[in-house]
């Protein structure tokens, strides 16, 4: 009997580990660049269109920025093409990488690598 007790405890001990480790690992670059594609609200002021052909268009009530991304090693890589419109501080190739930690059909989240340490979020519009 305690043989099957152990045997039980065993399997449900590497059940939960499988459990855990799909809960905590980070999604694959082809499920990223496929979530990516579509229209995400970062904020109330912008929308972000992202294109299965690897560009996007950022618009803002004071312009749009458009340019081309990538995704690679769970780090997705906005590079800015055109500008038009008044944006402090931005330019045209300015880069900008942001580790994915979490997306789903509904939510993106992740960290400006080499920003703020907090989390940023987009939601489907």
């Amino acid at each position: 009997m305690k043989k099957f007790i152990i045997i039980g405890f065993i399997v449900a001990l590497a059940a939960a580990s499988v459990l855990l480790w799909q809960h905590f690992k980070h999604p694959s670059d082809a499920s990223i660049r496929r979530q990516l594609v579509g229209t995400w609200m970062p904020t109330s002021s912008n929308t972000v269109t992202v294109r299965s052909d690897g560009s996007y268009k950022d618009v803002h009530t004071n312009g749009t920025i458009e340019g081309t991304w990538r995704v690679d090693g769970g780090v997705w890589t906005l590079t800015i093409t055109n500008i038009s419109g008044t944006f402090a501080g931005v330019r045209v190739g300015q880069v900008s990488s942001f580790e994915v930690v979490q997306i789903s059909k509904h939510e993106l989240a992740g960290h400006l690598i080499g920003g703020p340490a907090h989390l940023l979020t987009a939601k489907r519009p």
